[in-house]
């Protein structure tokens, strides 16, 4: 089954002519993201049999149609289900999501800020006015073009700790061919995988459509459950705690006390994700949420602003879902806190990552799911061997 995998996604990495990612730059394209996630897949699918399903199937015969009880494996694994962008001025460095979203995310969030602060028009000068050349296979900025602009950059002159991100979470292009048949013949599962929950190319948030609450934190401090994590040290900490924390998640700002500008683009990051997958947020944003999914499969973006979740996504460890695209290509998905921050950081002040959400599933499905029985992880691929 690992062979089989392997091979359908690297057939699909050819048939887009998807280069292999090598080098830091200041932007990337959809070739590059995909590029990345694939060198990722031995080290970040973590695909493993853990229990038993159960489906009601007719067995007929001459005399007639009787039920049966079937069984498959019911398997689970990671996806890379959207491309997270954090960067501190200039256009989204996410080429395709730039194009797409950026001027009518600054158009929107001057709009906000207009009517609440006034000058608004000026709120992101820097990331629509000038569109850098880019080149076709491993697109790369000058460091002045990539964070052209004035806002930002005064206020962080001002404080070397204060430092605001813009973030935007859009639909991995992979998952493309992982729908369930969502798009008819090109949303056709790969075989022995759970469909993704995400849409390609879709954006769940844009910290300029919510301009005025990425800017002030607002509906975060009106929310209780929100101010109790803000003010307790150790139950919502981004990074690992007590060790080597990289800032608080809450209020869900872009703004970040810290030193680092990698680990300030990471808070940032994290804060985005927090809100995309949650329902029922206090936001302007689409949550990564599939209501359309066979029953048989458990996607990671049902919580309907389940808050104690937060305290769990806080104390995991291992298998981390962050595999960084830019500044630093990186083969392997971890967790902040855990990784290095060696060669992470650039000068231009643009990050982005491929976030591998946890999905799990029967590995067939036949007739009518009754349910399932969960173990530890039985079986462990790894499909790098």
């Amino acid at each position: 089954m690992n062979a089989l995998v392997r091979r359908l996604i690297v057939l699909f990495a050819l048939a887009l002519g998807i280069p292999a990612p090598a080098g830091a730059q200041y932007a990337f394209n959809t070739s590059w993201a995909t590029g990345v996630a694939i060198e990722g897949v031995p080290l970040c699918l973590n695909w493993c049999v853990v229990g038993v399903c159960y489906f009601l199937v007719p067995n007929c015969t001459p005399v007639g149609c009787f039920p049966t009880i079937e069984t498959t494996a019911r398997i689970k694994h990671k996806f890379p289900d959207v491309i997270v962008s954090s960067w501190t001025a200039g256009p989204n460095p996410y080429l395709e999501g730039a194009a797409l979203y950026d001027i009518a995310a600054a158009a929107a969030g001057g709009s906000m800020m207009a009517g609440v602060l006034g000058g608004g028009e000026h709120i992101r000068r820097d990331s629509i006015l000038t569109t850098p050349e880019f080149g076709d296979l491993a697109p790369k900025v000058e460091a002045d073009q990539a964070v052209k602009g004035t806002g930002d950059q005064e206020e962080q002159q001002r404080s070397t700790h204060l430092r605001f991100k813009h973030t935007a979470v859009i639909g991995h292009p992979m998952t493309a061919v992982n729908q369930g048949g969502v798009f008819g013949a090109i949303g056709a599962n790969i075989p022995g995988m759970c469909p993704s929950e995400a849409i390609p190319m879709l954006s769940y948030y844009h910290s300029d459509f919510d301009a005025i609450n990425w800017r002030t934190g607002l509906t975060d401090l009106l929310h209780p459950m929100w101010l109790l994590f803000a003010n307790v040290p150790g139950l919502s900490e981004v990074g690992l705690w007590p060790l080597n924390v990289y800032g608080p998640r809450f209020p869900r700002t872009g703004f970040v006390n810290q030193y680092s500008d990698y680990m300030s683009a990471a808070v940032a990051a994290d804060r985005a994700m927090h809100i995309v997958t949650r329902l029922l947020q206090w936001r302007i944003y689409v949550p990564l949420y599939r209501p359309d999914l066979p029953a048989d499969v458990k996607a990671p973006g049902e919580s309907i602003g389940d808050w104690l979740d937060t305290i769990g996504n806080s104390l995991g460890l291992l298998n981390g879902p962050w595999q960084m695209v830019l500044p630093l290509p990186d083969p392997s998905c971890n967790n902040f806190g855990l990784e290095m921050d060696l060669g992470r950081g650039n000068d231009s002040g643009r990050y982005a990552w491929n976030y591998w959400q946890s999905y799990e599933c029967c590995l067939t499905r036949n007739g009518i799911y009754l349910g399932s029985v969960n173990a530890t992880e039985l079986v462990c691929m790894a499909l790098g061997d």
